[in-house]
């Protein structure tokens, strides 16, 4: 996971808003157990992809034109997650309604 970290932190710096790179993040700190760097990935992830980008990437078969394979089954509960807590912060506002 460390090598794999080294690996991607130097893509994401040469490459920081591709959105495949940054999933691979993601997959590896959830594979390494490390929840929080994976939602701070998760949260540069949203910052430069569209949600329906994302929906688009994670439903491509392993077998397609996938040019890095990663897992759809670790990567999407995680992701939704991360969005529904965004989307309920955003509706539980107090300034949405100007109170």
């Amino acid at each position: 996971f460390e090598s794999a970290e080294r690996i991607l932190l130097r893509l994401n710096n040469r490459f920081p808003a591709d959105t495949t790179i940054l999933l691979c993040q993601v997959e590896n700190s959830l594979r390494a157990g490390d929840k929080l760097k994976a939602a701070r990935s998760i949260d540069r992830l949203f910052s430069v992809s569209q949600v329906t980008t994302l929906k688009t990437l994670l439903a491509r078969r392993p077998d397609s034109d996938r040019p890095v394979p990663y897992s759809r089954a670790l990567l999407a509960p995680v992701i939704a997650t991360k969005l529904t807590e965004k989307s309920d912060g955003l509706l539980n506002d107090d300034d949405i309604d100007g109170r």
